[in-house]
């Protein structure tokens, strides 16, 4: 599989595209979205640099215009990125680091999205080596690894400011990187990059919130890791019971819905369970099915699933039906 680099120009993915560079496997992707006259000089700079490492090169200009939201550019350019993905075969990397980590995590509080908003990045189709260390190439992983200490990012020291010795396997494998280690890095090898200057424009909501933690000490950021990584562990979990728990058919198994694939669940597992525990085995369920509902409809029904009889029928948002059988309910 293809490893396609997502580069903008910044030093963030400049560096991600250093990494990478003689991987055999990547290609880099660049989306230009034509939102100020500088991006066509950014454009050429990653193929000039892509050219350099002798890394194939594929761009796109937009035309989005100077005031394009965030969530419009961001959607334009992950639809060029699945378009090139579906071409090569291959899967995105991004750039996303530690700092993004934590400003997204800042965002998703203010929005009230609950403990989930603690867990990010929940787009499966792309990988994040400086979050999900264990992609990066080793040679890389302990460099940053050994800029990443200082930084406090979840590390135990002992005593004599060295790793304690159960702490250097457990974190060299979970460490996130940070935008401080990015920096080293990109001095050590002097990687050249070029700055965006809507970065500093504090019409965007990610920009004044980055200004704010700018200020939040390094301990506070290691514990927001440390939390990241547990809430993240829930949501794998959730994830592994709804696998145990799904049934697939190859017919319509009696649903009523017609031919083709129907999942199936057993009712049973949610007679006595926790309803907080049963609310995110729901929410997990209907995520799959690209199914949005809110806490009250949630609720609902959980109490359909233990309490309908046999052979009825419940609604769900977007007119989705769910058929209650005496042991399933089946989508």
């Amino acid at each position: 599989m293809r490893k396609i680099l997502a580069v903008s120009g910044g030093i963030d993915s400049m560096v991600l595209m250093h990494i990478f560079r003689d991987d055999p496997e990547t290609c880099v992707v660049h989306f230009d979205h034509g939102t100020r006259k500088s991006s066509a000089d950014d454009a050429d700079f990653v193929r000039k640099t892509a050219e350099k490492y002798s890394l194939e090169f594929f761009s796109k200009r937009a035309k989005l215009g100077e005031n394009v939201s965030e969530e419009t550019a961001r959607i334009s350019r992950y639809e060029y990125f699945s378009q090139i993905s579906e071409k090569v075969g291959g899967e995105i990397f991004t750039a996303h680091h530690g700092g993004d980590l934590v400003e997204t995590i800042a965002i998703n509080l203010v929005r009230g999205t609950g403990w989930r908003g603690l867990v990010p990045f929940g787009n499966k189709m792309v990988w994040r080596p400086f979050v999900e260390t264990g992609l990066l190439p080793h040679e890389a992983a302990e460099e940053l690894f050994t800029y990443s200490v200082s930084d406090l990012t979840g590390v135990n020291l002992n005593s004599d400011g060295d790793f304690s010795a159960e702490s250097a396997g457990y974190f060299a494998e979970r460490f996130i990187v940070s935008k401080k280690a990015i920096y080293k890095y990109a001095y050590v090898h002097d990687i050249s990059f070029r700055q965006d200057p809507t970065n500093a424009d504090d019409k965007y909501l990610r920009n004044r919130v980055r200004e704010k933690l700018r200020f939040l000490p390094d301990y506070n950021i290691a514990e927001l890791f440390k939390i990241y990584h547990q809430m993240n562990n829930l949501k794998l979990g959730v994830e592994s019971m709804v696998d145990g728990i799904l049934v697939k058919t190859d017919n319509d198994g009696g649903s009523g819905f017609g031919t083709g694939a129907v999942k199936r669940y057993p009712r049973e597992w949610f007679a006595e369970m926790d309803d907080e525990v049963a609310l995110e085995i729901l929410r997990e369920i209907l995520k799959r099915t690209q199914i949005s509902a809110t806490r009250p409809q949630m609720l609902d029904f959980l109490q359909a699933i233990r309490n309908y009889s046999s052979g009825k029928y419940f609604n769900l948002p977007d007119d989705k039906l769910v058929k209650i059988t005496k042991s399933w309910f089946i989508l």
